[in-house]
This record gives C-alpha cells, structure tokens and sequence, in this order.
C-alpha cells in the first residue's frame, strides 16, 4: 500500500508501491529520476531551503532513496527517508503536515469533526484543550499513515486500518489522525 510511515522524532518515510507492467517502463531511467530529484533536494536543503526547519546534527541526507526493489510481477516498491514533513512537502509538492496539535491550532488551523479511534463517538470541543500536546498529521493524498503511537483520533473521511495506521481513500481531500 502506498503511504507514509512516521517515527517518533518526526522523521518521515514515503513508500510507494505501483504496478510496474507496461513493457515500455524503465526501472533504471524511473531510479536515476528519482536520484536527481533527491539530489536537487539535498542539495538546497537545510538553512538555504525556506521549506526546511530542522538544522541537524549530524551527516545524513535530509533526503534519502532507503529502497527500490521491482518484483518478478512487475510491482515497483519505493521507499524515501524524509527528514521531516517540510522535505516532504518539498519534494512532493503536497502537503503534509506533523507536529503538536498546539502548534496546528496556533498557526490558525484546524480539525474538522474526528472519530475516536476506540468506537465511543467522535471528538468534543470540550475535549480539544486535553490533547493539545498530542501529535497530529494532516495530509492531502490518498495513502495510508502508519503513526509511531497508537491513533487517539481520525478525521470522518479517513478509515482505520490498524490501532497504528489509518488511509485516505479520495484524493483532493484532507486526512487528519491525532496520535
């Protein structure tokens, strides 16, 4: 299933996995693609990118191809390191959102009515001010989130798969799960 999978310092990996069949595709060219454009990442990335927010600490790419494996049934799985939801945003050209629900709310945004993941209703407005130090992720495609601690929360349109994933089944929307 293509979608994303977080870690608990934010950290996201993209894993993207289509049928590869047409006899005309090229797995070498569609590698070399995606390592240019990973290059040209990295190589605006940290304090010169305005999309970049984290300085960090130590060598590693900000963006990193972790994995490209064509099957014997032509199925292509992709895997991309991002070191936070910025490059993502960056390098996908859609967004994607991960941080405190505080952080959300002060810069203006919002969640629209969410289910509670354990079946018992959906989230009150009385209830908000008690999970503003949750995590939130937010995103814009259709894809599954795989989340580092169990789903607390999941906006109407999203459907759980798991206590720690859930997917976004129609594109063009927005997605939100608390965490």
């Amino acid at each position: 299933v293509t979608g994303i999978i977080l870690d608990k310092k934010d950290r996201v990996t993209q894993v993207i996995v289509e049928d590869f069949a047409q006899s005309y595709y090229n797995a070498d060219e569609l590698k070399a693609d995606i390592e240019n454009q990973i290059n040209e990442v990295n190589s605006v990335s940290g304090s010169d990118n305005p999309e970049e927010s984290a300085e960090k600490k130590d060598d590693t790419p900000d963006v990193e191809l972790k994995g490209f494996e064509l099957s014997e049934d032509r199925k292509l799985k992709v895997q991309i390191a991002f070191e936070n939801c910025n490059l993502y945003t960056y390098f996908n050209k859609k967004q994607l959102f991960v941080g405190f629900l505080s952080d959300m709310t002060a810069a203006g945004g919002t969640l629209p009515v969410m289910n509670k993941a354990d079946g018992t209703g959906v989230l009150g407005q009385d209830e908000m001010a008690g999970i503003l130090n949750k995590k939130v992720v937010m995103i814009e495609e259709n894809m599954a989130v795989v989340t580092p601690s169990k789903i607390l929360y999941y906006s109407e349109n999203m459907s759980l798969t798991g206590d720690y994933s859930a997917i976004l089944p129609n594109e063009g929307e927005k997605g939100y799960v608390v965490y």
